[in-house]
């Protein structure tokens, strides 16, 4: 199975995350490069992953996923409070 990435993008703004990029093999490892380089949190949430990669680039993100990505956006927001803290 060929490792697969989804970059999402979400602001207050928009109504919901939507997909602003996607790869698998080694564009997948390239946007996980890319997100190591610019700190951008990174998860492995294969389950996850799999349901965004099959959203269009550009489009927003389903509702059967709102609940687990607002975790996920919940959670890297209160990681980053924290380390600006430190």
């Amino acid at each position: 199975m060929r490792r697969k990435a989804v970059a999402l993008r979400y602001g207050e703004e928009l109504p919901a995350p939507f997909v602003l990029a996607k790869g698998a093999g080694v564009h997948a490892d390239r946007l996980i490069e890319l997100a190591r380089t610019y700190e951008i949190p990174i998860t492995p949430a294969r389950s996850l992953t799999e349901t965004l990669f099959e959203v269009d680039i550009g489009e927003m993100i389903p509702e059967s996923v709102y609940e687990a990505v607002a975790h996920l956006l919940i959670f890297f927001s209160r990681v980053g409070e924290r380390s600006d803290r430190a």
